[in-house]
Protein backbone atom coordinates (compact mmCIF):
# COMPACT_ATOMS: atom_id res chain seq x y z
CA UNK A 1 0.00 0.00 0.00
CA UNK A 2 1.47 3.27 -1.20
CA UNK A 3 2.30 5.39 1.74
CA UNK A 4 3.45 8.88 1.93
CA UNK A 5 6.02 8.55 4.60
CA UNK A 6 7.57 5.67 2.33
CA UNK A 7 8.09 8.58 -0.58
CA UNK A 8 9.42 11.88 0.78
CA UNK A 9 9.63 15.03 -1.88
CA UNK A 10 12.27 17.49 -2.05
CA UNK A 11 11.49 21.62 -2.16
CA UNK A 12 10.44 21.20 -5.37
CA UNK A 13 7.95 18.14 -4.70
CA UNK A 14 10.03 15.81 -6.74
CA UNK A 15 11.18 12.23 -5.17
CA UNK A 16 14.08 11.96 -3.33
CA UNK A 17 15.42 9.44 -1.16
CA UNK A 18 15.02 8.34 2.34
CA UNK A 19 17.03 10.24 4.40
CA UNK A 20 18.38 8.68 7.69
CA UNK A 21 16.68 12.23 9.23
CA UNK A 22 12.93 10.74 7.62
CA UNK A 23 13.56 7.41 9.20
CA UNK A 24 13.60 9.40 12.73
CA UNK A 25 11.62 12.21 12.11
CA UNK A 26 8.47 10.54 10.53
CA UNK A 27 8.42 7.22 12.27
CA UNK A 28 9.21 4.95 9.37
CA UNK A 29 7.40 1.52 9.69
CA UNK A 30 10.90 -0.59 8.44
CA UNK A 31 9.45 -4.04 8.92
CA UNK A 32 7.07 -2.71 6.27
CA UNK A 33 9.96 -2.50 3.44
CA UNK A 34 11.12 -5.50 1.36
CA UNK A 35 14.97 -6.81 2.05
CA UNK A 36 16.26 -5.10 -1.58
CA UNK A 37 14.45 -1.71 -0.03
CA UNK A 38 15.82 -1.93 3.29
CA UNK A 39 19.51 -2.82 1.99
CA UNK A 40 19.10 -0.03 -0.16
CA UNK A 41 18.13 2.95 2.49
CA UNK A 42 21.03 1.19 4.73
CA UNK A 43 23.40 2.09 1.56
CA UNK A 44 21.91 5.39 1.20
CA UNK A 45 22.09 6.42 5.05
CA UNK A 46 26.20 5.31 4.72
CA UNK A 47 26.48 7.45 1.96
CA UNK A 48 25.10 10.52 3.75
CA UNK A 49 27.93 13.30 5.00
CA UNK A 50 26.06 12.83 8.82
CA UNK A 51 23.61 10.24 9.15
CA UNK A 52 21.53 9.90 12.01
CA UNK A 53 22.90 7.20 14.41
CA UNK A 54 19.61 6.37 15.70
CA UNK A 55 18.37 6.00 12.15
CA UNK A 56 21.22 3.52 11.66
CA UNK A 57 20.54 1.84 14.39
CA UNK A 58 17.21 0.89 14.04
CA UNK A 59 17.78 0.21 10.30
CA UNK A 60 20.97 -2.32 11.35
CA UNK A 61 18.64 -3.71 14.43
CA UNK A 62 16.00 -4.56 11.55
CA UNK A 63 18.02 -6.15 9.21
CA UNK A 64 19.56 -8.40 12.14
CA UNK A 65 16.06 -9.44 13.24
CA UNK A 66 15.16 -10.51 9.63
CA UNK A 67 18.65 -12.48 9.40
CA UNK A 68 17.64 -14.00 12.83
CA UNK A 69 14.39 -14.98 11.74
CA UNK A 70 15.31 -16.55 8.57
CA UNK A 71 18.06 -18.55 10.65
CA UNK A 72 15.47 -19.65 13.23
CA UNK A 73 12.84 -20.92 10.90
CA UNK A 74 12.08 -24.43 10.85
CA UNK A 75 11.59 -23.46 7.14
CA UNK A 76 15.05 -25.82 6.31
CA UNK A 77 13.25 -29.01 7.83
CA UNK A 78 10.49 -28.67 6.36
CA UNK A 79 12.26 -27.86 2.60
CA UNK A 80 13.80 -30.85 3.33
CA UNK A 81 10.96 -32.98 3.58
CA UNK A 82 9.48 -31.47 0.45
CA UNK A 83 13.00 -31.99 -1.27
CA UNK A 84 12.79 -35.81 -0.22
CA UNK A 85 10.51 -36.14 -3.34
CA UNK A 86 12.50 -34.25 -5.95
CA UNK A 87 13.12 -35.96 -9.11
CA UNK A 88 16.57 -36.04 -11.50
CA UNK A 89 17.11 -32.43 -12.86
CA UNK A 90 13.99 -31.14 -11.21
CA UNK A 91 14.65 -27.71 -9.62
CA UNK A 92 13.75 -26.88 -5.86
CA UNK A 93 10.89 -24.64 -6.86
CA UNK A 94 9.63 -27.23 -9.20
CA UNK A 95 9.63 -30.22 -6.67
CA UNK A 96 7.70 -27.68 -4.13
CA UNK A 97 5.04 -26.29 -6.18
CA UNK A 98 4.39 -30.60 -6.49
CA UNK A 99 4.14 -31.11 -3.51
CA UNK A 100 2.08 -28.03 -2.99
CA UNK A 101 -0.02 -29.11 -6.01
CA UNK A 102 -0.43 -32.35 -4.59
CA UNK A 103 -1.22 -31.34 -1.14
CA UNK A 104 -4.03 -28.84 -2.52
CA UNK A 105 -6.01 -31.70 -4.62
CA UNK A 106 -6.22 -33.84 -1.68
CA UNK A 107 -7.74 -30.97 -0.07
CA UNK A 108 -9.93 -30.35 -2.72
CA UNK A 109 -11.13 -33.90 -2.63
CA UNK A 110 -11.32 -33.90 1.35
CA UNK A 111 -13.63 -30.59 0.75
CA UNK A 112 -15.81 -32.31 -1.73
CA UNK A 113 -16.53 -34.70 0.06
CA UNK A 114 -17.19 -32.61 2.98
CA UNK A 115 -19.48 -30.60 1.09
CA UNK A 116 -20.99 -33.36 -1.09
CA UNK A 117 -19.70 -31.56 -3.92
CA UNK A 118 -21.21 -28.02 -3.45
CA UNK A 119 -17.82 -25.76 -3.55
CA UNK A 120 -18.81 -23.42 -5.47
CA UNK A 121 -21.75 -21.04 -5.82
CA UNK A 122 -24.40 -21.31 -9.34
CA UNK A 123 -23.09 -18.36 -11.27
CA UNK A 124 -19.63 -19.84 -10.16
CA UNK A 125 -21.03 -22.94 -12.08
CA UNK A 126 -22.52 -20.48 -14.88
CA UNK A 127 -19.35 -18.78 -15.54
CA UNK A 128 -17.10 -22.24 -15.64
CA UNK A 129 -15.10 -21.68 -12.79
CA UNK A 130 -13.32 -25.10 -11.54
CA UNK A 131 -13.72 -25.53 -7.58
CA UNK A 132 -10.28 -26.64 -7.76
CA UNK A 133 -8.68 -23.62 -8.90
CA UNK A 134 -10.43 -21.72 -5.85
CA UNK A 135 -7.62 -23.23 -3.72
CA UNK A 136 -4.67 -21.70 -4.88
CA UNK A 137 -5.97 -18.49 -7.20
CA UNK A 138 -6.51 -15.48 -5.46
CA UNK A 139 -8.39 -14.66 -2.42
CA UNK A 140 -11.04 -12.24 -3.92
CA UNK A 141 -11.59 -14.68 -6.72
CA UNK A 142 -12.30 -17.47 -4.23
CA UNK A 143 -14.34 -15.49 -1.65
CA UNK A 144 -16.19 -14.20 -5.03
CA UNK A 145 -16.83 -18.11 -6.53
CA UNK A 146 -16.52 -20.40 -2.99
CA UNK A 147 -19.89 -21.29 -1.96
CA UNK A 148 -20.72 -21.06 1.40
CA UNK A 149 -20.05 -24.71 2.23
CA UNK A 150 -16.69 -24.27 0.76
CA UNK A 151 -15.90 -20.96 3.23
CA UNK A 152 -17.38 -22.86 6.41
CA UNK A 153 -15.02 -25.69 5.46
CA UNK A 154 -11.90 -23.55 5.25
CA UNK A 155 -13.11 -21.68 8.55
CA UNK A 156 -12.97 -25.56 10.34
CA UNK A 157 -9.59 -27.04 8.35
CA UNK A 158 -6.92 -24.14 8.50
CA UNK A 159 -8.15 -21.65 5.41
CA UNK A 160 -7.02 -21.53 2.38
CA UNK A 161 -3.20 -21.60 2.13
CA UNK A 162 -1.07 -20.41 -0.80
CA UNK A 163 1.91 -21.55 -2.37
CA UNK A 164 3.69 -18.81 -0.07
CA UNK A 165 2.38 -19.79 3.48
CA UNK A 166 2.72 -23.80 2.40
CA UNK A 167 7.04 -22.56 1.49
CA UNK A 168 6.91 -21.26 5.04
CA UNK A 169 6.26 -24.21 7.00
CA UNK A 170 3.83 -27.08 7.67
CA UNK A 171 0.35 -25.82 7.20
CA UNK A 172 -1.55 -26.02 10.22
CA UNK A 173 -4.41 -28.35 10.31
CA UNK A 174 -3.23 -29.44 6.77
CA UNK A 175 -3.64 -33.13 6.43
CA UNK A 176 0.06 -33.11 5.15
CA UNK A 177 0.07 -36.99 6.23
CA UNK A 178 -2.18 -37.65 4.14
CA UNK A 179 -1.37 -36.15 1.02
CA UNK A 180 2.54 -38.19 1.96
Amino acid sequence: MWQAVFHPRDARGRFRPVMSADVVKAGYRLERLSDKRLAGLFTTMLDEPTPALTALDLVTAELGRRDEKRMSAPVDEWAALLLADRRKGESRRTTMRRAYDAWTYERYLQAEEATRGHLVTGPAQSAGVSALSLFSGTLARALKWASSELLEWWDDNGGRVTFADFLAGPPVASGWALAR
